[in-house]
């Protein structure tokens, strides 16, 4: 799969309802911008259209329907009509050659032009942004709002949006909207603001008919300073969190979190090892060896053993982000305020606890990897110590290096059987974690706490 993608772009003036477009011999088609496969689309579209033709430009809807190998990004264009690049004309749809847009894409193009909406979602229509500046002054009570020009688009469809609108002064705000198959977060996020608002960005305001939410920037991402005591601060912040959640797991689950629980995971080995035997023959690199089916039912004994011995531990389920990446990780002060909820699950906090090291220790500098794992590892056990022994901690820790890549290969569980299963990325993955399984049950630490 080449690494760039490219993308045709239908510029929508909102005033008049013409497009931009460009003339080769005459002749007007789409402009087009080539950008990576692997990083955000929206971001990098509308970065791309201020560079090349000088425009400010938001991401209505992407149509791929007809055309998945060149892609129409259906685009507002914020500049006015004297402001745009000299190399674009203004046009009528009509008058765009019948090559250059597809059917479906002349249809939600001509849509647009009118106004009308035929279901691709909330975002996919002219105006949406204003509609959300009004909404955030109305959120916004105790203070005047005057936007900056500089809207900042992450994420973009008919039916997601991830949105910064700075301020000219005071805090910026932040729109998320989410459609299939992350609608739950919004329920999910509402769920925690209720629980524990302090370690969650302020939700000021939420519309349902969008799926759709306004937070108020608190923090600076992990990622800007990624330092050993930052991510300490993150560890310790997120086994608060946890502890605050103790109690409130089946409002947690009714709200669109996911079980992974000890019964639901262990209730899946069977289904997941005879997954794993089927599609490790059909596995063609030679980097890295493949399974026998002899050490996958080994692999499946070993499991359902964890499984028991972490059970009887009994240690609380709780909350557990499954997407622990620092973007995903807000600093705020002394503590942190943890953001994307779509992969919430609740479970053995524990879980949470492994992701996160795994992450940190990549961002560790040379050499220090294992430092900083040591390090963050004991700051988290030391805030669960205050609810849980020693020998507790200490099984549970060498139990979770193995469990936590089996709940990583669960993930939802809407996998099992469906067509997405049978993909070869897919089979790549699985077979990926599957060796990680492998090297976590022969480590000293697990072979130890199997011997207890």
């Amino acid at each position: 799969m080449p690494d760039f993608l490219t993308y045709r772009l239908a510029l929508i003036l909102p005033r008049p309802r013409a497009l931009l477009v460009a003339s080769i011999d005459g002749v007007f088609v789409l402009p087009q911008i080539s950008i990576s496969r692997w990083e955000r689309v929206a971001q990098q579209l509308t970065r791309s259209i201020q560079e090349n033709w000088g425009l400010g430009a938001i991401l209505l809807d992407v149509v791929d329907e007809d055309c998945p190998d060149t892609p129409c990004a259906v685009v507002e264009v914020r500049n006015s009509l004297l402001s745009y690049s000299a190399s674009l004309a203004a046009v009528d749809l009509d008058e765009i050659n019948g090559q250059a847009l597809k059917l479906t894409e002349r249809e939600v193009i001509r849509s647009l032009l009118n106004g009308r909406n035929i279901g691709r979602g909330p975002f996919s229509r002219i105006g949406w942004l204003e509609d959300v500046q009004d909404w955030i002054r109305q959120c916004v009570t105790d203070q005047a709002t005057y936007f900056d020009e500089n809207v900042r688009q992450l994420n973009a469809s008919g039916s997601f949006a991830l949105v910064r609108f700075p301020m000219h002064a005071g805090p910026a705000y932040w729109l998320k909207a989410t459609g299939t198959p992350n609608i739950h977060e919004l329920y999910i996020t509402v769920c925690l603001a209720q629980i524990s608002p302090s370690f969650l960005p302020p939700l000021l305001g939420v519309r349902t008919e969008w799926n759709a939410w306004i937070t108020q920037e608190a923090g600076y991402p992990l990622d800007d300073v990624p330092t050993l005591s930052n991510f300490k601060t993150a560890v310790r912040s997120l086994a608060e969190l946890q502890m605050e959640t103790l109690n409130c797991t089946d409002m947690l689950t009714r709200a669109g979190a996911l079980d992974h629980c000890v019964p639901v995971l262990r209730s899946r080995v069977d289904q997941v090892m005879n997954y794993l035997m089927a599609v490790m023959p059909r596995q063609t690199s030679t980097r890295a060896p493949r399974l026998e089916e002899h050490r996958l039912r080994q692999l499946g004994i070993i499991l359902r053993d964890a499984f028991d011995r972490l059970e009887a531990l009994e240690i609380p389920d709780t909350l557990i982000h499954n997407d622990l990446n620092p973007g995903n990780i807000l600093l705020d002060g002394c503590r942190c305020r943890f953001t994307d909820w779509a992969e919430a699950y609740v479970g053995n906090p524990f879980l949470s606890l492994q992701l996160f090291l795994v992450i940190a220790e990549k961002r560790a500098p040379n050499h220090e990897g294992e430092f900083w794992r040591k390090q963050l590892s004991e700051a988290y056990c030391d805030m669960w110590s205050k609810l849980l022994n020693g020998s507790q901690i200490a099984r549970a820790c060498s139990l979770i290096p193995l469990l936590s890549v089996y709940s990583c290969l669960h993930g939802r569980g809407d996998w099992f059987g469906s067509e997405r299963s049978k993909t070869p990325p897919f089979e790549a993955y699985a077979r990926c974690l599957a060796r990680h399984m492998d090297r976590a049950a022969q480590s000293p630490e697990f072979l130890g706490a199997l011997c207890r």
